[in-house]
């Protein structure tokens, strides 16, 4: 019983009790997804220039699902080529929310930020004289 009860869990999607084989979604739940990532790729393969807007109103999906699905890249997996703005400079992208120089920008003003962190704890411990 106990090996049984570790895989039952709640859909993450309809919240009802299914046996998990490592999924967070039933299989009802899965199959309504695949439905709607047919329907969007379907529509972006006949509409190559449409915004994510025309989507969500062509497959009456919610935004998010439509975003989550680009962002990810599973448009590009099901071949199909769609293009939508980095979110800082508005360069045409297929994945992710930033272009490669955007993210190369961001990656070195984060460890910018790290080194200059790690300045201010080396000079706290010589002020200290290496105690704390």
């Amino acid at each position: 019983y106990r090996i049984m009860a570790e895989k039952l869990r709640n859909c993450k999607g309809c919240g009802k009790l299914f046996l998990s084989t490592g999924g967070q979604f039933c299989v009802d739940c899965l199959d309504k997804q695949m439905e709607i990532e047919h329907k969007i790729v379907d529509f972006v393969k006949q509409n190559p220039q449409c915004t994510i807007s025309e989507i969500v109103a062509a497959v009456e999906v919610n935004e998010k699902i439509v975003r989550k699905l680009i962002e990810e890249g599973r448009l590009v997996q099901l071949g199909v080529d769609y293009k939508y703005p980095c979110i800082k400079c508005g360069e045409p992208i297929v994945s992710g929310q930033y272009c490669s120089r955007c993210a190369k920008q961001f990656r070195n003003e984060i460890a910018e930020v790290q080194r200059a962190r790690e300045g201010i704890g080396m000079r706290y411990r010589n002020f200290s004289g290496g105690r704390r």
